[in-house]
């Protein structure tokens, strides 16, 4: 796996976070998930696969927490930051938003995710 690919299944834990923040991962913020990987494979030729790969591996496994999910995607995106730049990181978050909203609305455990990824992103973003 090389560092664009770690950032990517970073991503994946920090998605599959976001799903969980409400206590479960529903099957609409899933299949939401994975309708956007398809559609930004096809529109703009980035392969979020890997994140696609360890939501659904994480959401199978049933064993890892939020906590768990967020600290070990922000911690293999960090490993990474030198390949994350402003456009991936704004598609990221339109990303979460979605993944958040596919569900009954966003809720306030899911904002608190994103918020943090925000958070972050904005200490480990390469400074240009």
């Amino acid at each position: 796996m090389d560092a664009n690919d770690l950032l990517f299944y970073g991503f994946g834990q920090v998605a599959y976070a976001t799903a969980m923040a409400d206590g479960k991962v529903q099957r609409a913020e899933h299949d939401r998930l994975l309708d956007i990987i398809q559609g930004s494979i096809e529109a703009h030729d980035i392969d979020y696969m890997y994140s696609g790969i360890i939501f659904e591996l994480m959401e199978k496994e049933n064993v890892f927490t939020k906590e768990d999910a967020i600290n070990y995607g922000l911690k293999n995106m960090h490993l990474a930051s030198h390949k994350l730049d402003e456009n991936t990181r704004a598609c990221f978050v339109d990303i979460l938003h979605k993944v958040a909203e596919a569900f009954d609305g966003t809720t306030p455990e899911e904002l608190d995710v994103i918020r943090r990824f925000n958070a972050k992103m904005d200490e480990i973003m390469p400074k240009l």
